[in-house]
C-alpha cells in the first residue's frame, strides 16, 4: 500500500522527489538552489517613474559676498528677487525685483514673502532695501508698479498715499496713486535701485543696481541687472551713475539706453 501511495503522489505533483517517511514529504536533493524570490510588483510595473531626490533651495546661488546694505526690520517693504528666479540662478540668468515684505531677519539672510509667493529665505545681496527719508514733490522715487520695481517722479503726497508719474515703463501713464509704504526716495549716485552705465570692449551698457560687496580679490563690485534682466557683476570703479536731474539744451547730444546699450542721439 505504501508503494501505491508513492506512485499516486508522484503523478499528482510534478517534479516531486521520492516518497519519504510516513510523517512528511521528501527533502530537496542536495546541491539544488532555492527557488528565486518573487519580483517586486512595483519595480516590475512597466512605465514606473523614478524621481530624483529633491534639490535644496540655495538663497545665495551666485555665492555673493556679504555687503554693507541697509538694515531691514520685520514688516519692511523691500524689492526682492522672486524665489522661482533665484532658484538655481547663475551669472547671465534673468532676474527681476518684486515688491515683498520682510517676515524675519537671520544674519546675512532675510525671510520675505509676496502676494504670489510664501515666505522664503534670501541673501541680502538680492534685495533692494529702499532709502528712508522725507518725500517731497518733484523728487525721483522708487515705487511699485503692479508689484515690480519702477522709477518715477513724486507728483503728489497725502498722509496715506502718494501719486507717482512713472518714467521707465516704455509708455506714458496717468499719475498712479499708491500706498505711501510702496514709495521711497531715490538718492543720487550709485544707489541700490538706481541705474548706472559701464563700458567694455563691446561699448557702453546700462543696468539696474541691486547691491554692492567685495566679491573678488577684495574689489568692490555691484550686482547689476543688464539687458533683459541678465545678472552681472561689475567692478564699482567701472560704473557711472545715471543722474536723475538733467536739463539738456535743445540740440544737445545725449546718451539714450536702448535694450541695455547706451548710444548717442
Amino acid at each position: 500500500m505504501r508503494t501505491g501511495a508513492c506512485v499516486l503522489a508522484t503523478a499528482l505533483v510534478a517534479g516531486a522527489g521520492a516518497c519519504g517517511s510516513e510523517g512528511g514529504g521528501g527533502a530537496a536533493p542536495a546541491g539544488t538552489a532555492p527557488p528565486p524570490a518573487a519580483p517586486d510588483a512595483a519595480a516590475a510595473r512597466p512605465g514606473r517613474l523614478v524621481l530624483p531626490p529633491p534639490r535644496l533651495f540655495d538663497p545665495n546661488p551666485l555665492r555673493l559676498a556679504p555687503g554693507p546694505g541697509r538694515a531691514a526690520a520685520r514688516g519692511a517693504r523691500v524689492f526682492a528677487v522672486p524665489r522661482r528666479m533665484l532658484d538655481g540662478a547663475q551669472l547671465g540668468s534673468t532676474l527681476a525685483l518684486r515688491l515683498a515684505t520682510v517676515e524675519g531677519v537671520d544674519a546675512d539672510k532675510l525671510v520675505v514673502s509676496s502676494r504670489s509667493e510664501n515666505a522664503y529665505p534670501i541673501h541680502r545681496r538680492y534685495v533692494v532695501v529702499p532709502a528712508e527719508g522725507r518725500l517731497q514733490g518733484g523728487m525721483p522715487v522708487l515705487a511699485s508698479y503692479r508689484g515690480a520695481l519702477g522709477h518715477g517722479v513724486l507728483a503728489g503726497l497725502h498722509r496715506d498715499w502718494a501719486k507717482v508719474r512713472f518714467v521707465d515703463l516704455g509708455h506714458e501713464l496717468p499719475e498712479q496713486k499708491l500706498p505711501r509704504n510702496e514709495v521711497a526716495p531715490l538718492p543720487e549716485g550709485l544707489e541700490p535701485g538706481g541705474f548706472a552705465v559701464w563700458r567694455d570692449e563691446q561699448g557702453w551698457h546700462h543696468g539696474l543696481l541691486v547691491s554692492a560687496g567685495s566679491d573678488s580679490e577684495a574689489l568692490r563690485s555691484w550686482l547689476v541687472l543688464g539687458q533683459a534682466g541678465a545678472a552681472e557683476l561689475v567692478e564699482e570703479h567701472r560704473l557711472r551713475p545715471v543722474a536723475w536731474r538733467y536739463r539738456p539744451r535743445s540740440g544737445a547730444e545725449v546718451w539714450v539706453a536702448w535694450r541695455g546699450v547706451e548710444s548717442a542721439q
